[in-house]
């Protein structure tokens, strides 16, 4: 008996295997748009690209060691993979924490490649049944067809992955957190041989779950350069977990064409996002964000079907893995979630209340290394977070004043506030910031678009509310969360980056797909609508990705720079690129010449101070300066009047550019001594 899907016709899997790989390829090469930089690409994804892989079964591996004690029965394959996958990147990013700390001269690759081969052997000892019993079909529906749209989103993500760190990103500022602290931290914790906080760069002391992966790289490849850009792939692995999670996870209805229509839309969706694209090309964390908010949304949605304390626990370990990753991960994902958990359990069944404090517990248990971590350097276990309520750790007064009004919402002086300096205009009230960033206006009108997403959630919300018998209590779950993160954002954000709601197109795109699952439900124009839908919202997200990824200001120059000395930062913090030695340190932390300035009075004495620290030369940014003293806040003691009197007298190396200066390199080294 033909079903619907066979009517429609199918194709051979081959077709799709050799297509899928191609549209990525072609995507590839058209956006470096070199053969060389398409050469240079190739190396890289067969090298570093085959080792993130190799971590992706390892981590399985380690994963599904534990997972499957907890996993639900009748829990679906797809869903248990990426879970177990997702599981096992914390598994080895919090490995790496505890090791790192505890134990210095372990930051090598002789003691991580075992633990990677390790677990790629568990993960195949576990598989070996599976691998044995599986058949893949020789043909598919054409519907598979729709797979070419992720492979072209493929292409460019790996297009931004294999280019050097900072190359792309400038155009929202993401290519300063890459090099100030993303790969900087894990590149000094590399150098130095082991994890340990440094009251220099205060983003030592955040949750760095994704950083320990990018550290497990560099110990892997035997260096922080060797390294970077396996790191930037494995970033990428939290986005192909998380479009295998969802389409596995939601997969509803019977006939062979809508057989996971919404489990591909979603993943359809998801896959060619603009955000998703391009935060998965940078050295971000975001990624791993999406990847455990939408595992703990398609486990939420078994726990609503079959209550259990296994589901709940696995719940609470994806909330935990997402926290251990970035604080706001707290307000934007494990609060959110848990709070539709408790309604539901209030609203349903209050014996389920329980299952939502074990989650709950669960959450704090994977986030706990990172705040016994910061509770032993500082007494704070959430530093630089609540000052007031736990200590301010190494912060001085004015640095944490610094760190809370840089941080807080809405409008706050720099600390201290410049002689010159100017209250701005009329800010946007946070309605309007909202409105101008659902339509794409400034100041939002040059970040990833998220356009047909809207469009799409917005239809779905509005069918929901249509038909609210018809609706699942875990859409409402989904359009809750989403509804959370949005308050969060607007309110407990400082000037509502956007950024920072990246996650809400995980809540989105299930959304959207709902909405086409209600329009796919009955006929075949109907049907042939929700595909036309799909296909033309992802047209356009790969639209908007391509015009992004080649947006002009996005382009500039980021090479290793080989200083003629040790030399010492002032105003710029972005030192990745810089020789080991290099003395820097973040806005938000007490500057080693700042100190030396309220010891010394004279340029010679203050120049003296600086020698004997070993360094020999001093690279002055004047345009970092102005911009960190307008908006944070910059010391007093170090004003660029100040700096200016006392580098009057020192040798210029090198200004940039020459009729008013941004950059200025000085010489500490004294001159030969004519007398011998």
């Amino acid at each position: 008996m033909n079903t619907e899907g066979d009517k429609i016709g199918k194709v051979p899997v081959w077709v799709l295997a050799v297509l899928l790989p191609a549209a990525a390829l072609v995507t590839l090469g058209l956006a470096l748009g070199s053969v060389a930089e398409f050469a240079n690409a190739l190396v890289i994804i067969l090298t570093d690209g085959a080792i993130a892989m190799l971590v992706l079964v390892a981590a399985g591996g380690y994963g599904w060691a534990v997972l499957r004690f907890f996993r639900p029965g009748q829990s679906p394959r797809l869903l248990c993979l990426a879970t177990a996958a997702g599981l096992g990147l914390w598994m080895l990013s919090t490995a790496v924490l505890i090791v790192g700390s505890l134990a210095g001269g372990l930051l090598t690759m002789y003691l991580w490649w075992p633990v990677i081969c390790a677990g790629v052997v568990l993960a195949a000892v576990q598989s070996r049944r599976t691998l044995k019993t599986l058949n893949l079909p020789g043909k598919s529906t054409v519907i598979s067809f729709l797979w070419v749209l992720p492979a072209i989103a493929a292409g460019l993500w790996l297009a931004g992955a294999t280019m050097p760190p900072g190359w792309i990103g400038n155009l929202t500022m993401d290519s300063y957190d890459v090099l100030e602290y993303h790969l900087q931290l894990p590149r000094e914790y590399y150098n130095a041989g082991s994890v340990t906080t440094l009251n220099h760069n205060v983003y030592s002391h955040y949750p760095l779950g994704v950083e320990m992966l990018f550290l497990l790289g560099m110990c892997l490849r035997g260096g922080p350069y060797e390294g970077m850009h396996l790191g930037k792939l494995m970033v990428g692995l939290f986005s192909v977990i998380t479009i295998v999670g969802v389409f596995g996870g939601t997969g509803l209805s019977q006939t062979a064409l809508r057989k996971h229509f919404r489990g591909r839309a979603a993943a359809v969706l998801l896959a060619t996002a603009p955000w998703m694209i391009y935060l998965s090309g940078l050295a971000m964390v975001e990624p791993a964000q999406f990847c455990y908010l939408a595992l703990a949304l398609l486990w939420v949605r078994q726990w609503l079907t079959k209550p259990s304390v296994k589901s709940a626990v696995v719940i609470g370990a994806m909330l935990g893995a997402a926290c251990a990753v970035k604080y706001l991960s707290v307000g934007l994902i494990a609060g959110p979630v848990l709070t539709v958990m408790l309604i539901a359990s209030m609203v349903r069944h209050r014996r389920r209340i329980p299952h939502v404090v074990l989650s709950a517990g669960m959450a704090i248990v994977l986030f706990s290394p990172w705040l016994i971590r910061n509770t032993i350097a500082t007494a704070n276990p959430v530093f630089p977070l609540a000052t007031k309520i736990f200590g301010q750790g190494h912060f001085s007064d004015e640095s944490a004043a610094r760190w809370r009004d840089g941080h807080a919402p809405g409008y706050h002086r720099p600390v201290p506030k410049p002689a010159d300096y100017k209250p701005p205009e009329r800010q946007p009230s946070r309605s309007e910031r909202f409105f101008a960033f659902v339509s794409g206006q400034k100041p939002y009108d040059t970040q990833p678009a998220t356009g047909p997403l809207m469009l799409l959630a917005c239809v779905a919300i509005i069918l929901m509310f249509a038909g609210l018998r018809e609706t699942g209590a875990w859409y409402w779950a989904i359009f809750g969360v989403l509804v959370m993160q949005v308050l969060v954002w607007m309110f407990f954000t400082h000037d509502m980056p956007a950024r920072f709601l990246a996650p809400a197109i995980v809540p989105l795109s299930l959304l959207a797909a709902c909405g086409l699952g209600r329009i796919s439900n009955a006929g075949a124009l109907r049907r042939t609508i929700a595909v036309l839908l799909l296909v033309t919202a992802t047209g356009w997200n790969l639209a908007s990705a391509w015009n992004y990824f080649h947006h002009p200001a996005q382009q500039q120059i980021c090479n290793r720079v080989d200083l003629p000395g040790p030399t010492m930062l002032i105003g710029e913090a972005r030192a990745f690129y810089l020789p080991a030695d290099t003395v820097y340190a973040t806005v938000f932390d007490e500057h080693p010449l700042a100190g030396i300035l309220r010891r010394s009075g004279s340029p010679d004495e203050v120049a003296d101070e600086i020698r004997r620290m070993g360094i020999t030369h001093v690279w002055v940014s004047w345009s970092e300066i102005d911009r960190l003293s307008h908006s944070y806040g910059w010391p007093a003691e170090m004003s660029a009047a100040r700096l200016r009197e006392t580098f009057a007298g020192w040798e210029i190396v090198e200004e940039f550019p020459k009729d008013r200066p941004v950059l200025t390199l000085y010489s500490l080294k004294k001159p030969p001594d004519p007398t011998g």
